[in-house]
């Protein structure tokens, strides 16, 4: 069998496939997932919720490049160029030291191991103003504004201040233009597999 150019010893049926993780097979997969982060993050309405989704949101973003490296094959200097891009992005290096502050507690040095100072300069609890919309039976329209829904101000290492659903959304257009340049079809999910809904 041949795996990405590398000849490898033939697996029997049920290893070959990812049983672990049967809804994610490929990049597609795990930006679907994001997506579904992003969603959970943005419309909870408990701070620790919003937290928790939040970190999982950081989390499945950092899987979304081991999926990719693998799909695609990239060696070693192919992954480093595409870690000087990841890093030139002050989103995207909160992104990894969140997932990596709350994978490992803290954030060390690759070479070292020591511990050291994140970029990101902050990650506190806020608030945001948002507006819901209803439909009424008539078909009509109504909005009600909130201006209390429980938020995080992420502080980049540029000093801007973005909050959770700025900070997911530049995360996903990344990815999904990433994946657009290398060959990938980003289709839509369903709004009942975004959103988690029976019905």
């Amino acid at each position: 069998m041949m795996f990405f150019g590398r000849q490898c010893p033939a697996l029997p049926a049920a290893v070959g496939e990812n049983m672990l993780t049967p809804t994610l097979k490929d990049p597609i997969d795990l930006h679907h997932k994001l997506e579904r982060e992003r969603y959970r993050a943005f419309h909870s309405q408990n701070p620790l919720h919003k937290a928790d989704h939040l970190y999982n949101f950081c989390v499945t973003a950092l899987s979304a490049r081991d999926y990719l490296f693998e799909s695609l094959g990239w060696n070693d200097s192919q992954k480093e160029q595409f870690s000087k891009t990841w890093n030139q992005k002050a989103v995207c290096v909160a992104c990894s030291e969140i997932a990596n502050s709350s994978k490992h507690c803290y954030i060390r040095d690759r070479k070292t191991q020591c511990i050291k100072n994140p970029k990101t300069k902050s990650v506190t609890s806020g608030v945001s103003s948002i507006v819901d919309i209803y439909e009424a039976r008539d078909g009509s329209l109504h909005t009600e504004q909130k201006d209390d829904n429980p938020d995080f101000d992420i502080v980049l290492a540029d000093g801007s201040i973005v909050q959770v659903y700025e900070f997911t959304e530049s995360i996903i257009r990344f990815w999904r233009q990433l994946l657009i340049d290398h060959g990938f079809k980003c289709s839509e999910q369903s709004f009942n597999d975004l959103s988690g809904a029976t019905t």
